[in-house]
């Protein structure tokens, strides 16, 4: 587990220099004076960083207690092997589509949500504008059903080290009018799907929830399509 915290250590702030290098060489929309905007975003995220370690840190070894007990389900069956190990991967991303449509449809969970969409231009720094509040509760939301289930610290990792870098690509201003681009988002969520969610329609704002693999919004009935070259971002309603 220590060498998988190691590299997801360097792989956040690589993925992040990487992707805001390549969405300036290669933009999908021109925007201008964006030094107001990506400060703000930097702040927020680094601000959050503070207590998200101490919330991770606790949250990582309450999961190793449970693997050196035997607790939850999977370790009552016994499982284990590479099998176990997707398993788990999907449980957890749909999980975090769960929980993500939860903090759109719960007037409650909104309002610290919120934050995240008021943003009017979107970039990689837009992946880590998150209110405290939200990042905060996501791990006692996490902790009751991953502890019955006993989800291995594994992949909670493997799931964190896929997801850091996805959520920086489908928020980044890269262009996405290319092959590697489409390709990748048959299994991946990319920019195109997930601008839509930033949209300022309701209805547009309100689907698209799938964080890694974009296959759950059409299982649940959540995907729309539209014109993403066409998306306004931000919101205005209020809930």
């Amino acid at each position: 587990m220590n060498d998988w915290t190691e590299i997801q250590r360097w792989l956040v702030p690589i993925s992040f220099v990487a992707l805001y290098i390549a969405e300036v060489i290669w933009p999908e929309r021109a925007y201008k004076n964006m030094f107001r905007h990506n400060s703000f975003n930097l702040l927020v995220g680094l601000g959050n960083m503070v207590w998200i370690a101490f919330a991770g840190v606790a949250f990582q070894r309450w999961f190793t207690h449970i693997e050196l007990k035997q607790w939850g389900l999977f370790n009552a069956w016994g499982w284990d092997g590479p099998f176990l190990m997707v398993a788990e991967i999907l449980i957890i991303d749909v999980f975090m589509y769960g929980w993500h449509r939860i903090n759109h449809e719960w007037s409650f969970l909104w309002r610290w949500h919120r934050l995240h969409h008021t943003d009017l231009q979107m970039n990689t720094t837009t992946a880590i504008r998150f209110h405290t509040v939200e990042l905060l509760f996501s791990y006692p939301a996490r902790w009751l059903p991953f502890t019955l289930l006993g989800i291995s610290t594994q992949a909670i990792a493997l799931h964190g080290m896929l997801l850091f870098p996805v959520i920086l690509w489908h928020h980044s201003n890269l262009s996405s009018e290319n092959a590697i681009s489409r390709g990748l988002s048959w299994l991946l969520v990319g920019p195109s799907m997930h601008r839509i969610h930033h949209s300022n329609k309701v209805n547009e704002t309100n689907s698209n929830y799938s964080s890694l693999f974009p296959w759950w919004d059409g299982l649940f009935g959540t995907r729309v399509e539209a014109n993403q070259q066409e998306v306004v971002f931000g919101v205005e309603d209020v809930r």
